[in-house]
């Protein structure tokens, strides 16, 4: 449902998803990312995994908007 492209740093997903499963779709695609650019290359191809993480973490980011706050609060 969705893909990205590292050489130009580019998320894409199909049209017309459910607004659920495309958060959890592009959040899917930033693990990929982010797997990589830590090195975790084992875990960056592993889909289970991918979509574990995805669906956990767009959970826990809508049940608790507090949390995202403090996490994406820029210091002073």
């Amino acid at each position: 449902d969705g893909f990205i492209t590292y050489n130009v740093q580019r998320i894409q997903i199909v049209d017309a998803m459910p607004i659920e499963a495309e958060r959890a779709t592009v959040m899917h695609e930033v693990m990929h990312a982010l797997f990589k650019s830590q090195g975790q290359h084992d875990y960056q191809h592993d889909e289970a995994l991918l979509e574990a993480v995805a669906h956990g973490v767009v959970e826990i980011m809508r049940r608790n908007p507090d949390l995202v706050a403090y996490i994406t609060e820029v210091s002073k």
